[in-house]
């Protein structure tokens, strides 16, 4: 995960995008790695009950959770980042772990818009942000959360899915300057 703004003038920041060790947060990896975390804590009787414990090993075809040890010790990123549709799954059955691993990635994602914004500002009129990435693209599963969090701190957002390949072809020949 990272943001990314763009002056007029050409001033840029950026704000994430140390990867997955270093950061990667609100991402579909870290959300993936977060219900196998919960899975884990709800086994041991650390942490609440989870729907996501019956929906990963329905998932993925295993047993029990201590099954998931060996496949997360040697699944690819893209499998662990594909877990996170499945967190989106849970909420909607009411599980409120679920509902604060979404909420964590939602802020997550809103504290890298702001530090960005923040750092680029002052700002004569809000910039406009613009999501890209499977879970805040339309239909992502974070898309309707996290453009209310943004709008709420009174900065717009781009109603449309964004073409990153087209974005940076914008930025290589300095045509628009987008905001994050």
């Amino acid at each position: 995960s990272v943001a990314l703004g763009r002056t007029g003038d050409g001033r840029e920041h950026r704000a994430g995008g140390w990867g997955s060790v270093m950061g990667d947060e609100g991402s579909g990896y870290a959300l993936g790695v977060a219900a196998l975390r919960a899975v884990a804590r709800a086994r041991d009787g650390r942490g609440p009950d989870t729907a996501l414990s019956g929906m990963l090993l329905d998932h993925l075809g295993l047993d029990a959770p201590e099954a998931l040890v060996s496949w997360a010790a040697s699944a690819p990123k893209h499998e662990v980042a594909a877990l996170a549709p499945l967190v989106a799954d849970a909420e909607a059955s009411d599980d409120p772990v679920a509902r604060r691993l979404l909420d964590d990635a939602v802020q997550e994602l809103a504290e890298l818009v702001r530090a960005v914004e923040g750092a680029l500002g002052p700002w004569a009129e809000p910039p406009e942000v613009a999501l890209s990435g499977g879970l805040v693209a339309p239909p992502g599963p974070l898309r309707a959360r996290v453009e209310a969090r943004i709008r709420r701190e009174g900065l717009p957002v781009s109603a449309g899915p964004v073409d990153p390949a087209a974005g940076a072809a914008a930025l290589a020949l300095g045509v628009g300057s987008p905001a994050s």
